[in-house]
Order: C-alpha cells, then sequence, then structure tokens
C-alpha cells in the first residue's frame, strides 16, 4: 500500500484495496492518479504543486537494503535462503518509535538476565 502523508495521497485498486509499489512502478498510473487528484481538488490544494517525480515509483523499494554492511549482508543471506528482499516487509518496529521503544528494553533485559544465569 503506498500512501504519500506529505501530500495527502493515496493510490487506491478500485476493488477496496490500495495500489502497492510494484503496481505502480514502471507505468504511468501514479502521475495519472495525481492529475486526476489535482483536478478534483482545484487550485487552493497543495496537490497542484505535486512534481510528477513524486508520484513515480520505478525505483523506490520497501527497504534500503544497499545502505550499509549490515543491510547487504541480510539481503545476501535471504537470498541464500531463497528468499527475495525486494518483496520483504520492512519491520513495523523500525516504522513506529514506540514499538521499538518496547521491544528494545525487553530484548536487553532478557540478555542481561540469560548471562547471569
Amino acid at each position: 500500500m503506498v500512501v504519500d502523508p506529505i501530500w495527502n495521497v493515496d493510490y487506491p485498486s478500485g476493488n477496496g484495496k490500495f495500489r502497492g509499489i510494484h503496481d505502480l512502478a514502471g507505468n504511468s498510473r501514479g502521475r495519472d492518479h495525481i492529475r486526476d487528484l489535482q483536478a478534483q481538488r482545484g487550485a487552493g490544494d497543495k496537490i497542484q504543486f505535486m512534481p510528477d517525480a513524486e508520484a513515480t515509483f520505478d525505483y523506490h523499494r520497501g527497504v534500503n537494503w544497499q545502505k550499509n554492511a549490515l543491510s547487504r549482508t541480510a539481503a545476501f543471506a535471504q537470498r541464500m535462503w531463497g528468499y527475495n528482499p525486494e518483496q520483504m516487509l520492512k519491520p513495523h518496529f523500525l516504522e513506529d518509535p514506540k514499538i521499538a521503544f518496547m521491544i528494545y528494553p525487553h530484548v536487553f533485559s532478557r540478555s542481561a538476565l540469560e548471562q547471569r544465569c
């Protein structure tokens, strides 16, 4: 599901669901949808200033697997296990800091307890 909160845009597929990056990459559906929204919302909406490049999804990925050595190693391991890293979803705790703050203390406290025993 692709949602752009900056421009207040989502990309419905018409059957009650939403389009993903793979549905929008390599075609003009995203740009066409933006043009439709620009016509619907009128001159006062910020969507009028949205550049076409913001609705082009040819190079977008859910996770940047080339970011650092750890992410490259994780992508390599996934390929070795027969998974396509480009189809993996980003872990939710990376998107929502509240969840990360709940998970990290639990993990670290468990490891500290295991080291004591």
